[in-house]
């Protein structure tokens, strides 16, 4: 039984070990944001410690800071520049939930404001 028990905890460990690794792989690349209750679609570069965000037909820009908090745990801040043009400077923390072929589950709240949890899938398009 203790045997058992091992093998379930090391497996276990060796997963989510994997699952922190794939996160790797998108710590820089070009996402596509697509809200159909809004009928908006936002196409998202990331490079370094630079996001931007487009929304598909308007020429608006908006650049935020990257913090990675871990592998798959980043905080988004606003440039001065983004800051200004929303009308706030709040952070955002996002946190990579599931990987399934080309779409990343993302969840998200205010840094401040945890209560205030979304959840949104994007596709990844490079």
């Amino acid at each position: 039984m203790k045997k058992i028990v091992l093998l379930f905890v090391v497996t276990l460990g060796f997963s989510s070990l994997s699952y922190s690794q794939n996160c790797k792989n998108y710590k820089n690349g070009k996402f596509k944001l697509q809200d159909d209750e809004l009928g908006v679609t936002y196409i998202i570069e990331r490079k370094g410690n630079l996001q931007t965000e487009r929304k598909l037909g308007e020429d608006t820009v908006l650049d935020f800071e990257v913090i990675w908090i871990d592998d798959c745990t980043y905080t988004l801040k606003s440039s001065e520049k983004t800051a200004a043009f929303l009308k706030s400077n709040v952070d955002l923390i996002v946190k990579i939930k599931d990987i399934s072929g080309d779409f990343l589950e993302l969840e998200m709240h205010m840094k401040d404001y945890p209560q205030s949890k979304i959840s949104t899938i994007v596709e990844v398009i490079n």
